[in-house]
């Protein structure tokens, strides 16, 4: 793979900077420089939606993905990751990445129609959401919460119509 002429090349300090350290989760940085991916476009990546990208090319090259309800899963978790609030947060989060990925075509191409379709449901989606979370209050706040974080997701879809963008990791001073 030919680096792009038209991209910098990497500025590998700024982007340890960029990604790694508190908040941050990452402890440890590769970089490939053949990717030809600036730092703005890695950090941007580490910040939202790498997963997602990852997924949608694994999936394109024929790799099957399965998700499991019952997978152990071993991950340490810092106590404030442990609220409500940033689980509605990570929620927010998440819809603003997979509604940018799905707008900017990055699942299948998409027109207008398909842009208005598509915010529309995240409209139908949050207020169902919202009605359930109120609706299961009254047989476990664990239900209510979980209707909560999917009610966010969606809120974060429709924040990226104002511009709104949600930096999970972003330092604060």
């Amino acid at each position: 793979m030919s680096m792009d002429p038209s991209r910098p090349p990497l500025n590998m300090q700024s982007l340890r900077d960029g990604v790694l350290g508190p908040p941050s989760p990452w402890r440890r940085l590769d970089v490939v420089p053949a990717t030809a991916s600036t730092n703005g476009d890695l950090v941007a990546r580490a910040m939202a939606g790498e997963d997602v990208d990852l997924l949608v090319r694994l999936a394109r090259k024929g790799a099957k993905i399965v998700w499991s309800e019952t997978a152990p899963v071993f991950e340490p978790v810092q106590a404030e990751r442990l609220s409500l609030r940033w689980l509605l947060l990570r929620g927010f989060s998440g819809g603003q990445a997979f509604a940018r990925y799905t707008i900017s075509g990055g699942f299948n191409p998409i027109g207008r129609l398909g842009c208005c379709v598509f915010f529309l449901r995240a409209w139908v989606q949050l207020l169902i959401a919202a009605a359930l979370a109120l609706f299961s209050w009254t047989i476990g706040r664990h239900h209510a919460a979980a209707w909560l974080v999917k009610a966010s997701a969606n809120l974060g879809k429709l924040s990226v119509l104002s511009g709104l963008r949600y930096a999970a990791y972003a330092r604060r001073s």
